[in-house]
């Protein structure tokens, strides 16, 4: 198997991004009133909410999609690999293009599978944050209840949105590139200092396979990190292979179709 043409290439746009879904909101309420103004017989609305509706929903829908073609094909890829590595096929190696010497060099016999792929390098955290609570009743005139009701409203989804913006999450995607070898991931932050890691796996704590990325648990650091990379699935079950000496087993959502045979499919997965 060519590990190399499979992980190459940019890593997909997350289809999610807050633009994104701003637009899929304004998109799906302009295809509501263009079905509304369909029953009311009015063409000229309906053919101006149809448009807005698909024009601010292609950005999302556009990004959905390419998602969801790379992480099937990745899927399958990974698949196919772990029943490679079941069969005691190793990849080939490949020799090092983009690793320079004067930073960075291959220990005696380690072997090279990534080459440097495209990468994003997130951390997980929340942001702190003081939110005030409780409420306030402005007493007199019907006015001064109906401002209270209204004032109170938006007091609380102001709250509320400052405790979503507040949460832990992946936060400050920072491009970089990936090696993986069979020993370490070596991975070089493209901004700030241009620092290098050397993600060596006996020093690695619980990891996991995420829809996007790998999730590492990187010594000394209290929160995960997480890798995204285009092709997260194969680049896991070759880092466990090598790291354990086991199979990751990849599975598939159903709506995903079926696997090359043999091949379980992301819900889960399992060593084997």
């Amino acid at each position: 198997m060519d590990i190399t043409a499979l992980v190459e290439g940019p890593v997909p746009s997350d289809p999610t991004t807050k633009p994104r879904r701003v637009l899929r909101r304004v998109g799906t309420l302009s295809l509501l009133l263009a079905f509304y103004s369909l029953l009311a017989r009015d063409v000229g609305d309906f053919l101006v909410a149809l448009v807005v509706g698909v024009v601010c929903l292609a950005p999302w829908a556009v990004a959905r999609w390419n998602f969801t073609q790379v992480r099937r094909s990745d899927l399958a890829s990974a698949a196919a690999l772990g029943q490679e590595l079941r069969a005691h096929q190793v990849p080939t190696p490949v020799t090092p293009t983009r690793l320079s010497p004067e930073d960075n060099h291959l220990e005696p016999g380690e072997q090279l599978y990534v080459d440097g792929v495209k990468a994003q390098f997130l951390s997980f955290y929340g942001d702190p944050v003081v939110i005030q609570s409780g409420m306030f009743i402005a007493i007199g005139s019907p006015i001064a209840w109906a401002f209270t009701i209204i004032g109170n409203l938006m007091f609380w989804s102001h709250a509320r949105k400052k405790r979503k913006a507040a949460a832990p999450r992946w936060r400050d995607p920072e491009p970089a590139q990936v090696w993986v070898t069979d020993r370490r991931f070596i991975v070089h932050a493209l901004k700030g200092g241009q620092s290098w890691l050397q993600l060596r796996y006996e020093t690695l704590g619980p990891s996991a396979l995420d829809r996007d990325g790998i999730v590492l648990q990187i010594p000394n650091e209290p929160l995960p990190a997480k890798l995204r990379v285009r092709a997260p699935g194969v680049i896991y079950v070759l880092y466990r292979y090598f790291a354990t000496g086991q199979v990751f087993t990849v599975t598939s959502p159903w709506w995903y179709g079926h696997l090359p045979i043999g091949a379980p499919g992301l819900r889960a997965g399992t060593d084997g």
